[in-house]
């Protein structure tokens, strides 16, 4: 009998449906047929591409509040952050399906030959494997530049968020996408490893965590398959005392606590000059006091349930453990069900578990620093780099400064956020590969070499 994946709601704990995996046979037919779509989807040309693409923005849009209400029964996020989940899916879809020319376009390279010419084509299938944090913006930004670059796609999503995954595929078919260009397998974590192992699997992409990371890295390169590891984030924030203390204190607000914080670019840790430290401790337990946490479909509702229970445990565990070491709790750190209050803890130090590791959930460490020396140093002082903000009155220190920092995406006097435009992607620990910008549409394809004599 085939194991089931089952949709719960987070806020209420109702199961609202279950969903079969894929059979052996129905894993490979859709491997044959993704592999069959690519066959036809690499002869594409840049206007049916970019076509498609609009299609699918249009669809995101007419249907906007209905796939924000599915995100939100199915994961707890706050419905409003559903809302701007989707429109942020629809800009990755207009910014490729206009750009798309212009970032595969042939590369000219003087030589002495006759012509000399990089040329881009499209891998193949593309495995994505995909979390359930944003279960609709993760999969677009990881599958429109592919398919853009003539990829097509297997998609393995969340077992917590199966009811986005198939919507998702049901919106391609709206879409009138070639069949096979867009596949979802609803399979169990055990089933990875074969299919990546699969001939015509040509390259992977994987969000997720460092331990499933290494596992699916581990995999493709046995396979000597590319893949592309966003995994997850610790962040340091550095705010320094000629910052501008309101934008500050509002890019702390929404970095920290958005997706209830259930977000591998959120900022995790605060380094904050001493000078100011304690203006910023008092003013952020004032506004966290004050957070509303409840039923995420109510539109006034800043926080929302965590995903699944054992993720509100573990955030639990850490905070609790981290207080034993000396962190000093000035609100919350209390778990009902899948509700977490917000919580702001100070004192905290290297080696508290809220400072060393990824802390998914609305838990904000605030950590004192003399100067941006020190800053920079604790900074470096993680395993893992995904993204760092620094919030300044002198943007040009931190320009000149920007090589000590240890990261790979570095935002002055503004939240790290990813967006189609920039390439996005970790270091260290935080995994390697690139999505978005032109570094991702370029990630998954064959950079072919042409030299005329």
């Amino acid at each position: 009998m085939a194991e089931m994946l089952r949709s719960i709601n987070p806020f209420n704990n109702v199961l609202m449906a279950e969903f079969p995996t894929a059979s052996a046979s129905e894993i490979d037919a859709a491997i044959a047929q993704a592999a069959k779509g690519f066959s036809v989807w690499k002869k594409s040309s840049f206007a049916e591409r970019s076509a498609l693409l609009m299609k699918l923005a249009d669809i995101l849009r007419e249907r906007m509040h209905d796939l924000a209400e599915m995100i939100t029964n199915e994961m707890g996020k706050p419905i409003t952050q559903s809302i701007g989940e989707i429109d942020k899916c629809i800009w990755c879809c207009e910014h490729y399906a206009e750009n798309l020319e212009q970032y595969l376009s042939d590369e000219v390279i003087p030589t002495e030959g006759r012509q000399s010419l990089i040329r881009n084509q499209g891998r193949g299938v593309v495995l994505a494997i995909m979390p359930w944090n944003y279960p609709f913006w993760q999969v677009f930004r990881c599958i429109v530049p592919a398919i853009a670059a003539g990829n097509s796609i297997l998609l393995k999503h969340a077992s917590n968020v199966p009811a986005c995954a198939l919507e998702i595929d049901k919106i391609f078919s709206e879409a009138e996408a070639p069949q096979g260009l867009f596949k979802v397998l609803l399979v169990s974590p055990s089933e990875i490893p074969a299919i990546i192992a699969h001939p015509a699997i040509r390259a992977v992409s994987l969000t997720g965590s460092e331990d499933a990371g290494r596992q699916v890295g581990a995999i493709a390169g046995k396979y000597l398959k590319p893949a592309v590891l966003e995994l997850g984030g610790n962040n340091a924030w550095i705010i320094l005392e000629d910052a501008d203390p309101d934008l500050a204190f509002a890019g702390i607000m929404a970095g920290r606590f958005q997706n209830t914080g259930q977000s591998c670019i959120a900022a995790k840790r605060i380094l904050i000059q001493e000078s100011v430290y304690d203006e910023y401790v008092s003013r952020l337990q004032i506004a966290i006091e004050r957070m509303r946490l409840g039923n995420p479909m109510e539109p006034e509702m800043e926080l929302g349930p965590l995903a699944r229970p054992d993720l509100a445990t573990l955030l639990d565990n850490q905070v609790q453990e981290s207080i034993q070491q000396g962190a000093i709790k000035l609100v919350g750190a209390r778990s009902e069900g899948n509700l977490y209050r917000p919580t702001l803890l100070h004192n905290v130090r290297p080696g508290m578990r809220v400072f060393e590791e990824e802390t998914f959930g609305p838990v904000l460490g605030l950590t004192p620093v003399k100067d941006l020396e020190q800053a920079i140093e604790l900074t470096n002082a993680s395993a893992m780099a995904l993204g760092t903000a620094v919030f300044t009155g002198d943007a040009e220190r931190i320009l000149v400064h920007s090589h000590l920092l240890e990261e790979p995406m570095i935002f002055i006097n503004s939240i790290v956020r990813s967006d189609p435009r920039l390439p996005f992607g970790g270091f260290k620990d935080s995994g390697f590969g690139r999505e978005l910008g032109k570094d991702g549409i370029l990630q998954f394809t064959n950079r072919q070499t042409i030299f005329v004599a």
